[in-house]
């Protein structure tokens, strides 16, 4: 009974949730996409109180003064659940946008949503394009009075873990002088944990904390804080790779991984050579036989054995087929 409950309640969700953004859409599309951010956040306000209480999870937020005016802000948080849809609306400030993985472009829907809300995205896989999103971030932030919502994770981390971070978010603080607001949340991975299709009644608890002034913050000083030293060029480029430094655990199996593959392709190169020389010799073989065969049968033609038939000289001369009889 609880699991048809729980079926008709995410139905019912679902629908809901289809046709209340699908209105949104409507009008951002009627309006050119100059809805408020205000008019937005309202409806996402609504929208996640809705479906939270649908769901019958509690959410409990501290320190929610702080996120209360339209300012410059990068807010953070962590990444535990599928449920970081909804609480974050709960929290929303005046004037905010988002950044999201570009694999939303690929989910029927919810890409028209995050266009028309005018939420940005990033292809993390090609470094260039992830540069210049970056860029356009800095310039939104900085030529409006806005705050950005960013999970540095990633991706999400199972309950009681955080992941490492990666660098964009703190690097933009760095270059803008931005302040951090961190914002904590814990219990969402347990209403519904990775790899869960039905979230589960429970309540989670959300701590926006005090902000982290970045105005003083070097690339250096970045560095340090984040990896415990400044950072050289092989880790950097680890670091833009794999968004985080890696472990010596982690370089030894990749260095014997590539190792393997080096010498997987060497074992391949050499047997496609192999291969190849014996395609050669075949082919050098072949063309060898032929020529005898070629030779052969001219001196039939010009001078003939005195045993050599009619039939046999006439195939020779090529004037009869060699199937004749």
């Amino acid at each position: 009974m609880n699991a048809l409950l729980s079926l008709i309640v995410l139905i019912f969700s679902a629908v809901f949730t289809f046709f209340y953004w699908a209105a949104f859409v409507l009008l951002a599309i009627l309006t050119g996409r100059k809805l408020s951010m205000a008019f937005h956040r309202a409806m996402a306000h609504f929208w996640a109180s809705f479906i939270l209480k649908l769901f019958r999870i509690r959410v409990t937020i501290q320190g929610l003064e702080h996120l209360g005016e339209a300012k410059r802000r990068i807010i953070i948080v962590n990444h535990q659940s599928n449920l970081e849809i909804l609480w974050p609306c709960l929290i929303l400030p005046q004037n905010y946008f988002a950044i999201g993985k570009k694999e939303i472009l690929y989910i029927p829907f919810f890409n028209l949503l995050w266009w028309a809300s005018r939420m940005v995205l990033i292809d993390r896989k090609n470094k260039d394009s992830a540069l210049q999103t970056m860029q356009a971030v800095k310039v939104r932030l900085l030529s409006e009075d806005s705050s950005l919502l960013v999970a540095p994770e990633g991706t999400r981390a199972r309950h009681g873990e955080l992941l490492p971070f990666k660098k964009g978010a703190f690097r933009l603080a760095e270059e803008t002088g931005v302040p951090i607001y961190p914002v904590v949340a814990s219990g969402a991975g347990i209403c519904m944990p990775k790899g869960a299709l039905l979230p589960m009644p429970g309540e989670i608890y959300v701590r926006c904390l005090e902000p982290i002034e970045t105005s003083a913050w070097t690339l250096e000083a970045l560095e340090k804080e984040m990896y415990g030293k400044v950072l050289t060029e092989e880790e950097h480029a680890e670091v833009d790779k794999y968004g985080r430094l890696l472990t010596d655990e982690e370089r030894a199996a990749l260095a014997k991984k590539a190792e393997e593959e080096a010498e997987a392709a060497k074992l391949a190169e050499e047997e496609a050579a192999q291969l190849a020389k014996e395609e050669a010799e075949k082919k050098a073989a072949q063309e060898k036989a032929e020529q005898e065969a070629e030779a052969a049968r001219k001196k039939t033609v010009e001078d003939p054995d005195p045993g050599t038939t009619r039939l046999e000289w006439l195939k020779a001369a090529k004037i009869l087929p060699e199937d004749a009889e």
